[in-house]
């Protein structure tokens, strides 16, 4: 590995445009070696799930460099990196003890995003994976509070987990502070796709010329679609989320197979949304709910990092 390019590390989190970044936008870079995650998935996983009597560092790392290019900055992109998010992995601490431990010279990307937005992005694709609960249940609201959910697979999420400062904090204790990077997801809805990608670009110092669409495409459940999806996910046989359905997984000629993906096909559909609308899921009291939730904390990460958060993206945080 030449030491005189740099490794970038985007390591999330979910739901602020990862899949866009990495289908449109990153394989467009020619003075930057992007990775797919096709090519890293083993060792990207080991570092984020395999326990440590069997993590093999040595390996790992060679893994990783046999990917790199040695003439050219490269980039490694994986949501997962931040912690598994859905399942509760509390992971965090060691995912970046882990990275440090490989690669105590990359520079580590992290896009933050509202946590309303993001817990209710979150849970469309719970129900995407054949999740059944309401989105109060989900959240683990419960008798006006919201309380940590720790069971590792309860289709809940634990808002512990979406406190940023944290993690950022220790990203910073780890690796050079110059090398930790934040990009705020709100770049988007204030100033545009483009100001988003540019941002990246930036941290990236590329001159690369990039073309960026004027929107995302990718539309998820709507209120209504998931009132639907709930319903079918306890029918039929799930594929991801551990639960029972009435209807096994069978496939049938000129349909495919009778699960959830079938499901979230149909009701990501265009005449879907033609048909029951774009009724979006808001909850005006958990909103308020969830901000006083995460206030203190946004607060301080804005206040060390100079996020303006409370100043130009006040009505997302705050």
């Amino acid at each position: 590995m030449n030491k005189s390019y740099p490794l970038y590390f985007h390591i999330g989190y979910p739901k602020t445009a990862t899949s866009f970044l990495q289908d449109e936008i990153f394989p467009q870079f020619k003075s930057i070696h992007f990775i797919p995650l096709s090519e890293l998935k083993d060792p990207l996983l080991k570092i984020t799930s395999q326990d440590e009597f069997n993590f093999d560092y040595k390996k790992i790392r060679e893994d990783i460099i046999s990917k790199l290019d040695p003439d050219k900055p490269n980039l490694i992109s994986f949501e997962g990196l931040c912690g598994e998010i859905i399942f509760k992995h509390t992971n965090q601490k060691q995912i970046a003890d882990r990275l440090h431990k490989l690669f105590p010279e990359s520079h580590i990307i992290i896009i933050i995003r509202n946590q309303y937005d993001l817990i209710k992005s979150l849970y469309r694709q719970s129900i995407h994976l054949g999740g059944t609960k309401k989105f109060t249940e989900f959240i683990n609201f419960q008798y006006g509070k919201i309380k940590p959910s720790y069971i590792t697979i309860d289709g809940r999420v634990n808002l512990e987990m979406f406190k940023f400062l944290p993690l950022i904090d220790y990203y910073n204790e780890l690796f050079n502070p110059s090398n930790v990077h934040i990009i705020l997801f709100e770049i988007i809805k204030v100033d545009g796709i483009k100001k988003f990608v540019e941002k990246f670009i930036s941290i990236l110092r590329t001159n690369d010329q990039i073309k960026t669409p004027n929107k995302l495409t990718n539309e998820g459940y709507q209120l209504r679609q998931i009132q639907i999806a709930r319903f079918l996910n306890k029918i039929f046989k799930k594929n991801k989320l551990i639960e029972n359905g009435l209807i096994p997984d069978i496939p049938i000629p000129k349909i495919g197979r009778l699960n959830t993906s079938l499901i979230r096909k149909i009701l990501q559909s265009k005449l879907s949304f033609k048909l029951l609308g774009h009724k979006p899921i808001d909850n005006p009291q958990i909103k308020l709910i969830i901000k006083e939730y995460f206030k203190e904390n946004n607060l301080s990460l804005d206040k060390k990092y100079n996020l303006s958060l409370s100043k130009l993206y006040q009505e997302f945080y705050f």
